[in-house]
C-alpha cells in the first residue's frame, strides 16, 4: 500500500492494480454530470459529459478498450476536465455498456459512429483519447476524417503489430464469458461473484477481471447478464487484432502522442518509423513498471503525459500555451484555490456518496390557478395540471375542460413561478416548484391529488411525488424523463427566451404585438410546428402596469435553464404510486432504454408512446391523449407495461434557407390557369432531360386531378439559363423563386431522379411549401451507384466529342450525335438514347447544338450524383418513393435510412421498370401517382417505419384516420334500428352494416331487423357514396369511402362500432378496421377477400353499360317502368335476381322521369382502377380486433385456402363457407347467415 499525501487535500490512492484516483473540489460539484444518447446512421451511442469547458475549445472524447465501458475513464475524465477545463465526454463505443448491441464491430464502424456523434453535439472538432481497442478507433477516425481531429492520443496499441492479446487470450476470456450462468441469480453482487468464480480461471490480472465485471448490470427486463455483445466480439475478434488495411496509405498530420507500457510490449520500438508513415508527428514514449492498463498502473506520470500532451499541443489557433506544469503543482494549485470552502466540499461529497438528499430550504409562493369543474372540497382528489417550460394555464385549457366534462373531477391548472399571472422569484428550481404545488394543496385543504405534468411541470410532479409522496395519489408525466435530459429544453429554449427577450411589445396592442411577435419568431426558424410557435405567442398578454408583454420572468429563466433542464439528485427516494409516462413517439424526450432508469425511482411506472406526434402531445393529439390517461386512471391494469422501440427524431437546427442566386426557369403550365385557392403540382425532370420528357405524362395528370401541372426545365437544362453552379441547393433555390414568381404559396412535387434529389432538398429546407412530394428512382442514401458514377460521365464526354459545326438542320444534327452514340455502345435500347437526343435544338445563334449546359453538369457532376447532408431536418409531409423493380437506385435497405429524412415515406416499386419508370411502365406509374395525391387530407395521419418489403405495393405502418373534417368526404345517408328501451343494447357497440357495387341500405332492412331483435344492438345500415340516398362524388375509392364512413360516425358521436361490409362495402370496412383499428370492435366481411379478385366480379363493368341504354319514357307508372327496364337488361344478363336487384335503383323525378340513383359514371370511371381490386398500399397493416370472414361455398369471391394471406392483415380472422349460398349470401341463405353472424357478434 503507497499513499501519497500533498499539502494540499488531493488524494490518489494506489493498490496495485485495484486503486482509484478520485479528485474533489468544489468546481466538480457545481459541474453537471449527465447522460445522453445520440442516434446517428448505425447506432445509438452512450456517452456521459463530465465537464463543460469553453465552447471555443476543441473538446476531449475518451474511447475505453476491449470489454470496457465509460465508467471506467470517469475519475480520470473529471481530473482531466478541471485542469484543462476542456469539456470531456466519455464514451460507450457499440457493443459495450450503455450503447446498442450490433452484428457488425469493425473500426471503421466504430469511427463513422464518433464522427456522427461528434455532429449531434454540434462539435466541429474535437481532441481524441483511446486506449487500445478505442486507441485503434481513434486513430482510423484521425485518418478517415482529419479535419475532425484536433489531436489523438493513443493508449498501448499499434497501428502497426497484431495486437496478439486479442488473437491469443481474447477469444478464451469471452468463452468463459458467455459460459457464465446468470439464470440463478437476482442481484449484481452475486452475479458478479458467480462470474468471478468462472473467470479467474483465465483471467490472472485483477484490474481486467474487475473491468469485465464491471459489464454486469440489470437489464431493462429485469435479467441480469452481460452489457457487452459477446457473440458479435467473438466473432470479429481475430480482426480486431489488425488495423485496417484500407487505411494504410492514408496519412494524419495532426499532433499525435503514442503511450506505451513498458512491459506490455503492445507497441515495440521498431514500430515508429511504420507508425510516422502514417503519423508523420507521431511521439512514443513509455511509462516504466506498467502493463497494458497503463492509466491504471501510473496514474500520476500518465496524467503528467496527458496533460502536458493537450497544454501544448491542442489549443486553439493564435494562442500561446503556458509553459508545461509538472501535474502535483497543477493540482497543488487547484485545491489551494479552494481555499476555507474545502471543508464544506468534503462535507458536500460525503452527503453525495452516502446518496443523502440535501433539499434546500423552500421559500414557497402562492401560485395563480384555475379550477375547472366543481370547486374544490376537503377530502376531495382534485386533478392538478402542471405546464412546461414557457407555457402557461392557458396552453391546458381545452384538455382541462375536456378533463373536467368526461370526469365530473376538479381540475386545477396551475401557473408555475415565474410563468403566466404567477408570482415572479429570482429562484426557480424543482424543489421550489414542487413546494409551490404543495402550498396550494394545502390553501384548499387537499390531502391527496391526482397530478398531470408536461415536461417542466412533468419534473415538478416527480419532485412533489418522491418528496411528499402521500399527497399523489397517482402521476402522469407527458415527454419528460428524469433520468436523460432533453436536448430540446439545453439548446432550443435557452435561443427561444434570448430572442423572446430582444422583441419589444411596447405601446402595442395585443393582436399588433401577437403578430409582431409571431413575424420575429418565424424568421429566427427556431420552432419545428406552428402549434409549438402558438403555445408561446398565447402568453402575451397584459402586465401589471396594464402594457402589453411577456408574461414569463425571462431573466430568471434565462438563469435557471441548467437547473430547469436536468433532474435534481433524488438517490434512495421512490414514489410507489400507479405512474404513467406518455410520450410522443416523434420526440425522443424519453428514450426506450430509461425505462430502467425510471422504476429505481417509480417501480410502478408505465411507459406509452403515442403515434405519430412530437412533444406537445396533448395539443397534436389531444384525443388519444385523453383516452391514455383516462384508461391509466380508471383502468390502470389495460394499460401495457412495455415500451415500443422508437427511433430518434433528429432537433430542427436553423432550416437551409433557398440561396439568393436562383435562376428564372422555364416552364409549361398544363391544365387549368394557376390560382390561388388549388395548389398545382410541379414536375422536376432528371439529368441530361427536359420538361419535354414528361410533357405526355403531364396531361394525364392534370385531365385525371383537374389540377394546374407545371412542367420545369431545371437550371443548365433545356430552355432555362446556364450556370456554372449546379448543386441541390442552387436547383431548389430555382424552384422556390419560379413558386414565388408565379405566386405559388404551396405544390405537390413530382421528381425524378436528379428532379427528385431537388424536390426532396426543397421539402427538407422549405418544408412548409410543400403539400406532397413524389420521388421517381432516386434515394437520398444511395450515394453512388454504377449508373451514376460511371454511365453518365462516360456518356458526358461523348457528348463533348460530337461536332455540328455546319450542320443547318435538326435531324442532320441528331442523326450526327446518333452515330457517336451508337459508337460508343453506352446504351441498352433506343429509348434511353431518344431522351438523349431530345436536348439537341437551335441555340440563340441559330446554330444547332446540345441545349443542356453539357461542361457545367460535367464540372458539378460529384454534386449531382449524391445527397446534401442535410443533418437534423426532416419533412413530414406525404411522401412516395416509387422506384422501377429492375433499377437499382432504391435499394429495399434504403427505406429505413428514407424514414429519417420522410417520416412519412411510403416506397413502392413498379414491375418491368428500369430508372425512367414513368416512360417504361406509364400506366402504373400514372396510377401509383394519382392515387397518391388524391388520397383525401389527414387520412393518414402516423406513418411509422416498416422494414418488410413487398415488390409493387406501398409500404406503410400503422395508422389513424384522422377524425377531423375533410372537404372530400361526403355526408352518408342512413337508417337506424333500435329498441325504444336503451337498456337492451347498452353496452354492446352499434353494429354498422355497409351494402355492396349498385345495392343500398335497403337491400339490408329485413336482416338489420333481424339482428337487432337477436342481438340486441343497435344496428346503422348506410348508403356509400354514389349510391343510394347519399351524395354523388367523382371520385370512388375504398380510402374515400372509409373516410365517409368515419365521418358519419363522428356526426353521430360513436367512437367504437362493430362493422358489417358486403362485397364493395367488406373492402371498405377492411380499410376502415386497418386504418382506424382502434375505433372498430369487431369486423365481418361477407363473400370479399383482400387478397385475390374473382373473375365474376369484372363482368359487373357491363352492367354499367346496360343500365345506361336503359330507356324509359317519363310520366308512366313506376310498375311499368321496372317492367320495360326488366325486359332491357334481360339482353344483357339473363339472372332475373340480379335484374331485380339493378332495378331497385330505379327512380322516378319530380318531373315524371326515370333515372338510376347510382352514379354510373362515376362507377364506371373508377371501375377498374379502385372498386375492383382491393387497395396495395395497405400492405403491412393489421387489424387485431376479433375479425369474421362469411363466403358463399358456391361462390369464388374467397378462395377456399385465402386464409394464411388474409391472416396477414388480420391474424385473429376465422373463415366460414355457408353451403348452397353464392355471393348474396345474407339473400340467399338468410337464416343461416343471421346464425352465424348473431353468434359471432354474441362471442366476440
Amino acid at each position: 500500500m503507497c499513499k501519497v499525501l500533498l499539502n494540499s487535500p488531493v488524494t490518489l490512492n494506489m493498490n496495485g492494480r485495484f486503486h482509484s484516483i478520485v479528485f474533489q473540489h468544489s468546481g466538480l460539484l457545481k459541474q453537471v454530470v449527465y447522460s445522453h444518447r445520440i442516434r446517428n446512421k448505425s447506432v445509438i451511442l452512450s456517452y456521459k459529459i463530465l465537464g463543460e469547458g469553453a465552447a471555443e475549445e476543441p473538446p476531449i472524447f475518451l474511447l475505453h478498450g476491449l470489454l470496457g465501458n465509460k465508467k471506467q475513464w470517469e475519475s480520470i475524465g473529471k481530473i482531466i476536465f478541471s485542469l484543462t477545463k476542456r469539456s470531456v465526454v466519455a464514451v460507450d463505443l457499440r457493443n459495450h455498456g450503455d450503447s446498442p448491441h450490433t452484428s457488425c464491430h469493425k473500426y471503421e464502424d466504430m469511427a463513422t459512429d464518433i464522427t456522427n456523434l461528434f455532429e449531434k453535439l454540434g462539435v466541429e472538432q474535437a481532441s481524441l483519447l483511446g486506449h487500445s481497442m478505442g486507441g485503434k478507433t481513434a486513430m482510423c477516425l484521425a485518418l478517415l476524417s482529419p479535419v475532425k481531429v484536433t489531436g489523438i492520443l493513443v493508449v498501448d496499441i499499434s497501428p502497426v503489430s497484431m495486437s496478439v492479446h486479442y488473437r491469443d487470450d481474447y477469444p478464451k476470456i469471452l468463452a468463459a464469458m458467455k459460459a457464465v450462468d446468470f439464470k440463478k441469480t437476482r442481484k449484481e453482487n452475486l452475479a458478479r461473484s458467480v462470474a468471478k468464480n468462472q473467470l479467474k480461471t483465465v483471467i490472472s490480472d485483477d484490474y481486467l477481471l474487475n473491468g469485465i465485471l464491471s459489464n454486469i448490470k440489470i437489464k431493462a427486463d429485469n435479467t441480469i447478464g452481460w452489457t457487452v455483445n459477446i457473440d458479435t466480439l467473438m466473432k470479429h475478434i481475430y480482426f480486431m487484432a489488425d488495423f485496417p488495411r484500407s487505411l494504410k496509405k492514408k496519412k494524419y498530420f495532426g499532433p499525435t502522442l503514442f503511450i506505451g507500457g513498458q512491459l506490455s510490449e503492445l507497441i515495440p520500438p521498431d514500430d515508429l518509423p511504420d507508425i510516422r508513415d502514417l503519423f508523420p508527428r507521431a511521439v512514443v514514449t513509455y511509462i516504466p513498471k506498467t502493463h497494458h492498463h497503463v492509466h491504471i498502473d501510473d496514474p500520476r506520470s500518465f496524467l503528467e503525459l496527458t496533460i502536458s500532451f493537450i497544454r501544448t499541443n491542442h489549443y486553439k489557433r493564435n494562442f500561446r500555451p503556458p509553459p508545461a506544469l509538472n501535474i502535483m503543482d497543477v493540482l497543488g494549485l487547484t485545491i489551494r484555490k479552494l481555499g476555507n470552502e474545502y471543508q464544506h466540499c468534503i462535507k458536500a461529497i460525503s452527503i453525495y456518496r452516502s446518496k443523502k438528499i440535501v433539499r434546500e430550504k423552500c421559500t414557497a409562493i402562492n401560485v395563480a390557478h384555475r379550477i375547472h369543474g366543481p370547486s374544490p372540497t376537503p377530502g376531495s382528489m382534485p386533478i392538478i395540471v402542471l405546464h412546461g417550460c414557457l407555457e402557461s394555464k392557458k396552453n391546458w385549457e381545452n384538455m382541462c375542460n375536456h378533463i373536467t366534462a368526461s370526469t365530473n373531477k376538479t381540475v386545477i391548472a396551475v401557473d408555475a413561478r415565474n410563468h403566466g399571472d404567477s408570482p415572479h422569484t429570482l429562484g426557480h428550481d424543482y424543489h421550489n416548484l414542487a413546494a409551490d404545488v404543495s402550498k396550494l394543496m394545502k390553501k384548499f385543504s387537499i390531502e391527496q391529488s391526482i397530478v398531470i405534468g408536461h415536461c417542466m411541470g412533468g419534473k415538478t410532479g416527480m419532485v412533489l411525488a418522491l418528496t411528499e409522496p402521500s399527497k399523489v395519489a397517482s402521476l402522469i408525466v407527458v415527454d419528460t424523463s428524469p433520468v436523460s435530459t432533453s436536448g430540446s429544453m439545453d439548446v432550443k429554449y435557452p435561443k427561444i427566451v434570448d430572442a423572446m427577450s430582444k422583441i419589444n411589445l411596447k405601446g402595442m396592442s395585443l393582436k399588433r404585438a401577437r403578430e409582431f411577435a409571431e413575424n420575429k419568431m418565424l424568421e429566427l426558424d427556431l420552432f419545428q410546428s406552428q402549434h409549438e410557435l402558438q403555445n408561446v405567442l398565447l402568453n402575451i398578454g397584459k402586465l401589471s402596469d396594464k402594457s402589453i408583454g411577456w408574461k414569463y420572468n425571462l431573466k430568471t429563466l434565462k438563469k435557471s435553464f441548467a437547473d430547469i433542464n436536468s433532474f435534481p439528485d433524488m438517490s434512495g427516494k421512490t414514489y410507489n404510486g400507479p405512474t404513467l409516462f406518455v410520450a410522443g413517439r416523434l420526440s425522443y424526450a424519453i428514450p426506450p432504454e430509461d425505462l430502467h432508469g425510471i422504476r429505481t425511482l417509480f417501480p410502478a411506472a408505465y411507459l406509452v408512446y403515442v403515434e405519430g406526434v412530437g412533444h406537445d402531445i396533448h395539443v397534436e393529439d389531444p384525443l388519444t391523449f385523453f383516452n391514455t390517461i383516462a384508461q391509466f386512471l380508471f383502468y390502470q391494469p389495460k394499460i401495457p407495461t412495455h415500451c415500443v422501440s422508437i427511433k430518434k427524431q433528429c432537433s430542427l437546427k436553423q432550416i437551409i434557407r433557398a440561396r439568393a442566386t436562383g435562376l428564372d426557369l422555364a416552364h409549361k403550365i398544363h391544365g387549368p390557369s394557376l390560382t390561388p385557392d388549388i395548389e398545382p403540382i410541379l414536375v422536376l425532370h432528371g439529368v441530361l432531360g427536359s420538361s419535354r420528357n414528361w410533357q405526355s405524362m403531364c396531361k394525364k395528370i392534370t385531365e385525371y386531378t383537374n389540377k394546374p401541372v407545371v412542367a420545369i426545365d431545371a437550371r443548365n437544362h433545356g430552355e432555362s439559363p446556364h450556370s456554372d453552379a449546379h448543386s441541390y441547393l442552387d436547383l431548389a433555390a430555382d424552384v422556390t423563386q419560379l413558386m414565388n414568381k408565379l405566386q405559388i404559396k404551396r405544390a405537390s412535387i413530382i421528381g425524378h431522379s436528379m428532379g427528385g434529389r431537388t424536390g426532396m432538398a426543397l421539402a427538407l429546407a422549405e418544408p412548409s411549401r410543400v403539400a406532397n412530394l413524389v420521388v421517381v428512382d432516386i434515394s437520398p442514401v444511395r450515394k453512388r451507384t454504377s449508373t451514376l458514377s460511371v454511365f453518365f460521365p462516360k456518356l458526358m464526354e461523348v457528348m463533348k466529342t460530337v461536332d455540328f459545326t455546319g450542320l443547318d438542320t435538326l435531324n442532320k444534327a441528331k442523326s450526327a450525335a446518333k452515330s457517336k452514340m451508337v459508337e460508343s455502345q453506352l446504351f441498352q435500347n433506343d429509348q434511353e438514347m431518344y431522351f438523349i437526343l431530345m436536348n439537341i435544338g437551335q441555340l440563340p445563334d441559330k446554330s444547332f447544338g446540345w441545349k443542356c449546359n453539357v461542361e457545367a453538369i460535367a464540372n458539378n457532376f460529384p454534386k449531382i450524383s449524391s445527397f446534401p447532408k442535410m443533418m437534423g431536418k426532416i419533412y413530414n409531409g406525404p411522401t412516395l418513393f416509387i422506384g422501377g423493380k429492375l433499377s437499382p437506385f432504391i435499394p429495399p435497405d434504403d427505406l429505413t435510412q428514407i424514414r429519417k429524412l420522410f417520416p412519412k415515406a411510403q416506397l413502392v416499386y413498379i414491375e418491368g421498370a428500369g430508372h425512367n419508370v414513368h416512360h417504361e411502365q406509364p400506366n402504373a406509374f400514372f396510377d401509383s401517382v394519382v392515387q397518391f395525391l388524391t388520397i383525401p387530407k389527414n387520412v393518414y395521419r402516423n406513418l411509422a417505419a416498416s422494414h418488410k418489403l413487398f415488390p409493387g405495393a406501398i409500404q406503410c405502418a400503422q395508422r389513424t384516420l384522422a377524425t377531423s373534417e375533410n372537404t372530400e368526404a361526403v355526408d352518408l345517408a342512413y337508417a337506424s334500428y333500435e329498441s325504444t328501451s336503451s337498456l337492451k343494447s347498452a353496452g354492446r357497440p352499434p353494429l354498422v352494416i355497409l351494402h355492396g357495387l349498385l345495392g343500398s341500405k335497403n337491400n339490408w332492412n329485413s336482416m338489420s331487423k333481424a339482428i337487432h331483435r337477436t342481438t340486441g344492438r343497435k344496428v346503422i345500415s348506410v348508403d356509400a357514396r354514389n349510391h343510394g340516398d347519399s351524395r354523388h362524388a367523382s371520385q370512388h375509392t375504398y380510402i374515400h369511402m372509409a373516410h365517409d364512413v368515419m365521418k358519419l360516425l363522428k356526426k353521430l358521436e360513436l367512437s367504437k362500432v362493430s362493422i358489417l361490409g358486403h362485397s364493395m362495402g367488406g373492402r371498405t370496412a377492411m380499410v376502415l378496421s386497418l386504418l382506424c383499428s382502434d375505433m372498430v370492435s369487431s369486423l365481418i366481411v361477407v363473400d370479399i377477400s383482400p387478397v385475390k379478385t374473382s373473375p365474376q366480379i369484372f363482368s359487373m363493368a357491363n352492367l354499367f353499360d346496360a343500365m345506361t341504354s336503359v330507356s324509359i319514357r317519363p310520366g308512366i307508372a313506376m310498375s311499368k317502368a321496372r317492367k320495360l327496364a326488366d325486359e332491357q337488361l334481360k339482353i344483357i344478363t339473363p339472372d332475373v335476381n340480379l335484374r331485380n336487384f339493378l332495378i331497385t335503383n330505379l327512380v322516378q323525378t319530380n318531373t315524371g322521369s326515370y333515372t338510376w340513383r347510382v352514379n354510373i359514371s362515376a362507377l364506371k370511371d373508377n371501375f377498374q382502377s379502385h372498386i375492383s381490386c382491393f387497395p396495395s398500399n395497405l400492405r403491412g397493416l393489421q387489424y387485431c380486433g376479433p375479425t369474421l370472414f362469411v363466403g358463399g361455398s358456391l361462390s369464388d369471391y374467397i378462395g377456399k385456402n385465402d386464409l394464411k394471406e388474409i391472416q396477414e392483415y388480420f391474424p385473429l380472422a376465422e373463415l366460414v363457407f355457408i353451403d348452397g349460398a353464392g355471393h348474396w349470401v345474407h339473400s340467399q341463405k338468410p337464416e343461416k347467415f343471421l346464425e352465424t353472424v348473431c353468434k359471432f357478434l354474441k362471442e366476440k
